[in-house]
């Protein structure tokens, strides 16, 4: 039987399966609209987590740190790909740092 929907995952899945689309889509007009929902879904998961998530913790201030670390290793590696290894590095503490968070979030 299947499990019942939940936010999270089916909104990490639309925005997967959006990146994808926009990636196969070749029309320039369709490929703008799809880019501008991506952005509005982004925010609007930007919004979801800052308005849920408490501020106030260490684990929260030190998986925003590490995933502002991962942006930048991120855009290092964009402009040059020799830098992935270190991006893969700081996303990977970024995803530790976060696992940390939602654990605590949990209990």
């Amino acid at each position: 039987m299947p499990e019942d929907p939940v936010l999270g995952k089916s909104l990490g899945k639309m925005i997967a399966d959006l990146t994808d689309l926009i990636l196969a889509t070749k029309e320039p007009v369709k490929k703008k609209k799809l880019r501008a929902q991506h952005k509005k879904l982004s925010k609007k998961l930007q919004d979801l987590i800052d308005k849920t998530v408490p501020v106030d913790t260490v684990e929260y201030k030190t998986a925003t740190a590490a995933v502002e670390e991962g942006n930048k290793a991120i855009r290092k590696a964009i402009n040059d790909t020799a830098q992935a290894a270190d991006a893969i590095t700081k996303i990977a503490k970024a995803i530790s740092a976060i696992a940390k968070l939602v654990a605590i979030l949990a209990a």
